[in-house]
């Protein structure tokens, strides 16, 4: 059996504040900034940024979420193949 290998795109959401609008959460990634989609969620205000392709690499990036002057930050996140095995 053959899996999908990288690049595919990472998916980022978290939980923001109800009244939140398309625009106001942003996450930098990269060196770009890129817009999150709002939605709800089991009842809950929820906030989703699909990340470009990423090639697997053993350099850490950050990926910086920023909304109402609160910026949460991901350091040291490495791309790459996932293997488990017991």
């Amino acid at each position: 059996m053959r899996c999908a290998q990288a690049p595919l795109q990472a998916v980022i959401w978290g939980v923001c504040p109800p009244g939140t609008q398309l625009g106001d959460v942003k996450v930098s990634f990269g060196g770009k900034t890129l817009p999150a989609t709002i939605g709800k969620d089991l009842g809950k205000t929820t906030w989703m940024v699909k990340l470009p392709p990423t090639p697997a690499s053993f350099t850490p990036v950050n990926i910086t979420a920023s909304s109402g002057g609160v910026d949460l930050t991901l350091a040291n996140v490495l791309f790459g193949d996932v293997w488990v095995c017991s």
